[in-house]
């Protein structure tokens, strides 16, 4: 029948993708190591044989054409490409003779073709004489449509049932009272998530040596601050929580030995279009 032959179909489809990147996997472990002198660039062993999963950096680099050069993270002396080993994620600097990790100074996926001019859906950048160039990101989730609902049931039936009554008899009840406390806290949590999703966004901003990463919700901000000079890297990284058991990215700023991570949430193509704008402001100084 139709539903069969859509079936079958469906299914070589499937085999095919994973043969596919199982070949790209296969040819990607048995590239050469492109350093000419692999006596003295052969990376040591990090991780055994036994841990397959595990890599010396957690960065996906994307196939993307490579440029002819880099620029090294120390001294900013030129890296051909001769000098870098993609596969273990190793690039050597001759000027300064230092080894570093690639994804650190390779170029932020789709870089090239961002332009601040035409920032994406819920992004813009704003320049101000006392804050300096800012990067928000502000966009309302499709999520809020079932999260404000569900709050409205499952916190107002709970919130009544165990508080409401208490205050409608007049009788303060101990147990309710420490029974609802779970209750309590998990509509706190969802209410501050629907704010969040409707007022709430990201502000990231660049000025007087300080990288400042604030959540807002109306007035209302927590922020993060980071000393930020030219030297420091921009990188999209592999976060440590997964969805749909596919590992998020987040954007992370290093200089001079500390980190910043913030973005996590935020879609691929506006981390990508922020993360290139900070790059490019922090480069401007």
């Amino acid at each position: 029948s139709v539903k069969w032959g859509f079936e079958i179909v469906f299914t070589v489809h499937l085999r095919f993708i994973s043969l596919s990147r199982f070949m790209d996997l296969h040819v990607l472990a048995k590239a050469p190591n492109f350093f000419p002198n692999p006596r003295v660039l052969t990376p040591p062993r990090i991780w055994s044989d036994a841990s397959p999963a595990k890599t010396r950096s957690q960065t996906i680099i994307p196939n993307i054409r490579m440029p002819e050069s880099y620029h090294c993270g120390f001294c900013k002396a030129l890296i051909s490409l001769a000098d870098v080993n993609v596969a273990a994620d190793l690039a050597l600097c001759r000027a300064c003779g230092k080894t570093m990790a690639f994804s650190d100074i390779a170029p932020i996926p789709g870089s090239a073709d961002v332009d601040l001019q035409r920032p994406p859906k819920g992004v813009r950048i704003e320049d101000s004489p006392i804050r300096g160039r800012s990067i928000i990101y502000r966009k309302t989730s499709p999520a809020v449509l079932f999260l404000i609902p569900f709050t409205a049931v499952w916190s107002g039936g709970s919130m009544y049932g165990l508080y409401g009554s208490q205050l409608k008899e007049g009788h303060f009840d101990l147990f309710r009272s420490l029974f609802g406390l779970p209750f309590l806290l998990g509509t706190v949590i969802l209410v501050a998530a629907i704010l969040f999703m409707l007022f709430g966004g990201w502000r990231i901003g660049y000025s007087q040596g300080v990288l400042a990463v604030a959540l807002e919700i109306g007035p209302i901000s927590w922020t993060r601050r980071l000393s930020c000079d030219r030297s420091a890297r921009v990188s999209i990284r592999s976060a440590k929580w997964q969805k749909n058991n596919v590992s998020q990215q987040l954007i992370q700023v290093e200089c001079q030995g500390n980190t910043l991570n913030f973005g996590s949430p935020i879609p691929d193509e506006q981390k990508a279009f922020i993360a290139e704008a900070l790059r490019r402001s922090l480069a401007e100084g």
